[in-house]
């Protein structure tokens, strides 16, 4: 978790954006502004709702992908994305049931 606080993290995840936005998506101002907030969004709920209520904050996760596969319909890439959060959000939820610790 000490690794998703540190400046190197935020600075990849937002060269990876700006990347995928001009190279990946038809609008790249679209893309970029809706990758940004989907990032803050994420980034919220796993620094602030997770380490309190660690399945919660999985399902959180989970039902975010789940709008993120609704955007999916237009952008094949972006399906990658939302896998990329339901993954993530059915492991959290599921080793939180499990007890399981990071």
């Amino acid at each position: 978790m000490t690794f998703l606080r540190s400046s190197l993290f935020r600075g990849g995840v937002l060269a990876a954006i700006i990347l995928t936005s001009v190279f990946v998506a038809e609008s790249t101002f679209f893309a970029g502004f809706g990758l940004l907030v989907l990032f803050g969004i994420w980034y919220a709920i796993y620094l602030i709702l997770v380490p309190r209520l660690r399945g919660t904050g999985g399902i959180v996760i989970v039902l975010l992908s789940m709008f993120v596969m609704i955007a999916a319909i237009d952008a094949i890439w972006v399906a990658g994305i939302s896998l990329l959060l339901f993954l993530q959000g059915n492991w959290l939820a599921f080793s939180s049931a499990a007890r399981l610790d990071e």
